[in-house]
Formats: structure tokens, C-alpha cells, sequence
């Protein structure tokens, strides 16, 4: 991706994840969490330490854009799924978040 298109699709993006909006958007805000560790499923994940950890922090990543992007909204959809990203022809393991 060149920096120009990354810079207007990706919203916020950390040595763990990238998250950007979704192409084809369910809500008003629909934002993808992906990890950088290509994660095929949900059963590609084991029950350590950093495992949860990763789940944690996507979730609390695609929260604090939700927050940010629609501060007055109070409700949200969380799901956690597997996928194609657009950049990307493999299943990656993701979450889904939205309001």
C-alpha cells in the first residue's frame, strides 16, 4: 500500500493490530481490528497469556475509535470473525465493531 492510500484507510494502527473502516459498512461507524500476526481462526488462537491479551486489546482499540469517531453514541456491536480483508486474499481472524 502506498503511504498516501494507507493514510486515508487506516485509522489507527499499533505493533499488535491495524484497524480501519469497513468498505462495505453495516452502521454509521463499522471498524475492522485486525492483528499484524496473521491469525487464520479463532481456533489458531490457544488459551495463553498474550492470546488474551491480543483479544483484549483489539477490542479496546476498536472502543476507542468508536468513542472518538461518535463520542454521543452509547451503544455498540461487537463480533469477532473471520474474513477476508481487501487488502488481502487470506482468512484473517478479526473483530468487528460498530455503531
Amino acid at each position: 500500500m502506498g503511504s498516501n492510500y494507507k493514510a486515508k484507510v487506516v485509522k489507527e494502527e499499533d505493533d499488535k493490530v491495524v484497524a480501519f473502516r469497513d468498505i462495505n459498512p453495516s452502521a454509521f461507524r463499522h471498524y475492522l481490528v485486525v492483528p499484524v500476526e496473521h491469525i487464520p481462526t479463532v481456533k489458531d488462537l490457544q488459551r495463553r497469556t498474550e492470546d488474551y491479551s491480543l483479544v483484549s486489546h483489539m477490542l479496546d482499540v476498536g472502543k476507542m475509535l468508536l468513542v472518538r469517531d461518535a463520542p454521543h453514541s452509547k451503544q455498540y456491536r461487537v463480533r469477532y470473525n473471520i474474513n477476508k480483508c481487501f487488502f488481502n486474499t487470506t482468512l484473517n481472524y478479526l473483530l468487528e465493531i460498530e455503531k
